[in-house]
């Protein structure tokens, strides 16, 4: 990767630093609107953002856009995973 995007190792490490982030971001946005909207519709279009952001990351050329994409994915998996323990909580 840091031949396809030209930079050193310290700029590739904010790949997964941003993806930490979007995982943190999207937990908290859950914990918030999880119990407001349809719970079938919020994973219905977490999954969706999740795989537009996963299917487009490889095309990036840009590191700039490539951690944009990282960083939607990985807050979209952490709004799921989030939403799931939520709802498991809630069937106990």
């Amino acid at each position: 990767m840091e031949q396809l995007f030209n930079a050193d190792t310290a700029t590739m490490s904010w790949t997964f630093t941003v993806s930490s982030i979007g995982c943190f971001f999207g937990a908290v946005v859950c914990g918030f609107i999880f119990d407001r909207l349809n719970h079938e519709l919020q994973f219905i279009i977490a999954n969706f953002i999740e795989a537009v952001a996963t299917a487009v990351a490889p095309f990036f050329t840009s590191l700039p856009l490539y951690i944009t994409a990282l960083f939607i994915q990985a807050n979209s998996q952490a709004y799921i995973n989030a939403g799931k323990v939520r709802l498991s909580s809630k069937l106990h």
